[in-house]
């Protein structure tokens, strides 16, 4: 799935594909969700994914957080699908049973940023990424690269370079390297294309024949 964004993102990441399994007390359900993570995740087949995953959302008793989880799947399938707007009705279903589901703000920047409403999909990114537990460091590095792209996206280069900088900082090397090649040449050249802007109408200002 190749992103529209005028930034290095090529692939559309699932949230899927860094979260754990739920636990559910629902076998049927449980089978059902493993083997659409199996098709979507392993098979690229989001059909017969997206055929699993409805007919695990319509088991019962199926209990919060498997239906959480469920619905995120969901989403992920029909993102990867380019169903950018029916994944952001069923990432917001989610949100609407839990506000705190964090996984969920991962998915929502992604459709958010994949249909280039660039702010909303870094306030979802800033907001998923300031409740990351400390039992999910996995879930940062997803976190920061959605930020940055938003903020590039956004021409927010200064704040870009300051976020890539605190990315360093927590992120380990080879996650953090990662984002410095794909995002800090953008970030340089946009900076430098503002100063010469900004010295280009200094020199303007200061060429004006008097009044």
């Amino acid at each position: 799935m190749v992103s529209s964004s005028p930034h290095p993102i090529v692939v559309k990441e699932s949230a899927a594909a860094i979260v754990p399994s739920p636990v559910v007390l629902n076998f049927s359900a449980e089978r059902l969700f493993r083997a659409a993570g199996d098709y979507f995740l392993y098979e690229g087949d989001t059909d017969r994914a997206l055929e699993l995953i409805n007919k695990t959302l319509a088991c019962t008793p199926l209990d919060r957080p498997a239906l959480l989880r469920a619905l995120v799947l969901k989403a992920d399938i029909l993102f990867c699908q380019n169903d950018d707007h029916q994944a952001l009705d069923v990432i917001n279903e989610a949100l609407a049973l839990d506000d705190q589901f964090v996984e969920a703000y991962l998915s929502k920047a992604s459709i958010l940023e994949s249909l280039g409403r660039y702010t909303q999909a870094l306030q979802a990114a800033q907001y998923g990424y300031a409740r990351v537990a400390p039992d999910k460091p996995y879930l940062l590095s997803p976190f920061f690269d959605l930020q940055l792209a938003s903020l590039i996206a956004l021409k927010r280069f200064a704040s870009a370079e300051a976020l890539l900088q605190t990315a360093r900082q927590q992120l380990e090397p080879q996650e953090a390297e990662f984002l410095v090649m794909s995002y800090q040449t953008l970030i340089t050249r946009g900076l430098q294309r503002r100063r010469v802007r900004a010295s280009q109408a200094l020199l303007t200002i200061h060429t004006l024949p008097p009044g």
